[in-house]
């Protein structure tokens, strides 16, 4: 499988600088909303704890529309751009181009497998090189439907992190987007976000020892 390395217009050190200021909650949020931008209905992320109170990956799953292989460079290869800035709804949350690279602040790599009309493809990007990243070519796949997936890893936040200020970040970031369009489902491990205040019954998200109660 060949594997094409490219370039984004802007420096490394110029991306960095960007970036200064976004917490690893807020990046994480990044890619919730970008795959709700991209139409999809579930949102899925799977933590995998590594026993020593730290995060071995993080992953997210989506049935959105997917990333058009053709436009993998005017997706990637420009920072502080998107398409979504010709392509805004009322509800539409990323458009700056900056979501993408923001698995720097809790993650050193990050994989996306995208697929749409039976082909999928896989693209890389580290965090010691966010200017770079590659990708490979089509191949078939199995996938009936259209979908994105990214894994982070290795993971640079704690656990303990996650539970007590990722996940009440997530759900309160989210909620006004749960209320507006109820079809939306979010979870993590399995369990669904419910919106802050809305909730009828108590839900809890169970992550390693810790409980969420919404």
């Amino acid at each position: 499988m060949a594997i094409q390395k490219k370039q984004t217009k802007n420096s490394e050190r110029s991306i960095k600088s960007q970036l200064e200021k976004l917490t690893a909650e807020k990046a994480i949020s990044e890619y919730i909303w970008n795959a709700f931008d991209a139409e999809a209905t579930n949102v899925n992320i799977t933590v995998v704890p590594n026993g020593l109170s730290g995060i071995s990956s993080i992953e997210i799953i989506d049935d959105g529309t997917g990333i058009d292989f053709n436009e993998v460079d005017e997706t990637f290869g420009q920072f502080l751009d998107s398409k979504k800035k010709a392509k805004r709804t009322p509800v539409t949350r990323g458009h700056k181009g900056k979501g993408r690279f923001s698995f720097c602040k809790f993650a050193d790599k990050a994989e996306w497998t995208s697929w749409r009309n039976g082909q999928e493809f896989m693209l890389t990007i580290v965090s010691s090189h966010l200017n770079e990243y590659e990708y490979s070519d089509l191949s078939t796949c199995s996938h009936k439907n259209s979908g994105t997936k990214v894994v982070f890893n290795p993971v640079t936040i704690a656990e303990d992190y996650f539970n007590s200020i990722v996940i009440p970040y997530l759900q309160n970031d989210i909620s006004w987007l749960l209320v507006a369009k109820p079809k939306l489902k979010l979870r993590i491990n399995g369990q669904p976000i419910s919106p802050i205040g809305y909730a009828s019954t108590s839900n809890v998200t169970e992550f390693g020892e810790e409980d969420f109660n919404s």
